[in-house]
């Protein structure tokens, strides 16, 4: 169960639950994760992780080309890739471009990523301002690993490849 607790208007969440990263030995073997967000235009919405087991982190590439923070200089890397589908629907806010809104409230199916193994299972937001949780087949709650953390929010129906 959430807890929620507000402190001078500010929500206080309950914290994520993690882990340390396995021993080498014990990491999996999916070395890639691919997709696209739409594949009906230009492949600069492909993206990229590609998994280094040594390190045990995932290194992002964007259209082709490593995804560059600019603050560092260095390639965007994350122990946790966390990739939830959600409904897609078009903003109407008169934008060129087409902006678009994800509906992130609620719940769906997600993949998750860690360790060089693939977690299949659900994502819940119960609302606008509580954060977004993950979990197993089973139901049970996620436990990250320690570090830097990627959700990815794709359309449903979008395919995954790894």
């Amino acid at each position: 169960m959430l807890m929620k607790m507000v402190f001078l208007g500010i929500k206080i969440f309950k914290k994520w639950l993690f882990k340390d990263d396995v021993k080498i030995d014990q990491r999996g073997s999916i070395a890639k994760i691919d997709f696209s967000f739409w594949d009906n235009l230009a492949s600069d919405f492909n993206v990229v992780w590609n998994y280094d087991k040594n390190n045990n982190q995932y290194l992002r590439v964007n259209g082709g080309k490593p995804h560059i923070d600019k603050n560092t200089g260095k390639q965007i890397s994350a122990k946790n890739v966390m990739i939830v589908f959600a409904k897609e629907s078009p903003a109407n806010d008169g934008y060129e471009g087409g902006h678009l809104l994800y509906k992130i409230v609620g719940s769906g199916e997600g993949l998750f990523f860690q360790d060089g193994k693939v977690i299949k299972g659900t994502w819940k937001k119960t609302d606008e301002e509580s954060q977004i949780r993950f979990y197993d087949e089973a139901g049970n709650e996620i436990s990250l690993v320690r570090g830097p953390i990627w959700v990815e929010i794709l359309p449903i129906g979008n395919k995954v490849n790894y």
